[in-house]
């Protein structure tokens, strides 16, 4: 079983990479300890409006949901059917032209099925947000300073300022940089949060 699952990985991820080459959408990723969902959940919002752009849905396991993300406009699904349309999906992808996002939002996060050397094989973003590193272990920084570092100099590094980890991530990059916070010296400052229920 787990075989046919290894295959089955390597199929999808196959097909999303062909995917990305095909059509070339502008890649945003998301990376962070905490707050990735929130953070793409308010991209999403924010630019559906303007833009053709595809986020992950909430009912995919993290395991394949960039992935999956990439192929099509998937909120749920699971079984020999689902899979198989997910397949054909990716086929028809890459074999007929057709209406493609213009921009994706991806959750970067590595798995036993996919290290961070591989999603970025799959595609590289041109935006990362990383939203906070706090109490992340080593493995999970050195992912960050890599998604970081994986950025054109051209690409926008949007970084947490309220965390000393992730601050010092814009160390790691030539692409342009950009922090946000609630502290004094963040290039986008938040003021006067209000939470309401």
């Amino acid at each position: 079983m787990n075989i046919i699952l290894a295959y089955r990985n390597r199929l999808m991820d196959m097909l999303a990479r062909a995917t990305v080459a095909a059509y070339k959408p502008g890649i945003i990723a998301a990376a962070g300890t905490v707050g990735k969902t929130t953070t793409i959940e308010a991209l999403y919002t924010m630019l559906r409006d303007i833009r053709q752009v595809r986020a992950p849905g909430r009912s995919f396991p993290h395991k394949n949901a960039m992935p999956l993300t990439i192929l099509g406009p998937w909120t749920q699904g699971s079984g020999f059917s689902f899979w198989t349309r997910v397949f054909m999906q990716g086929i028809g992808n890459i074999l007929r032209t057709h209406e493609y996002p213009e921009l994706l939002i991806l959750e970067y996060i590595r798995t036993k099925q996919r290290s961070l050397h591989q999603l970025l094989d799959i595609a590289r973003p041109q935006i990362t947000i990383i939203t906070t590193m706090e109490d992340a272990d080593e493995a999970a920084l050195r992912d960050a300073a890599k998604l970081i570092h994986a950025l054109p100099s051209n690409g926008y590094a949007v970084i947490n300022y309220d965390h000393p980890e992730t601050l010092e991530l814009k160390e790691n990059t030539r692409a342009h940089t950009i922090t946000f916070g609630c502290n004094e010296g963040a290039d986008m400052r938040i003021m006067n949060l209000e939470y309401r229920a």
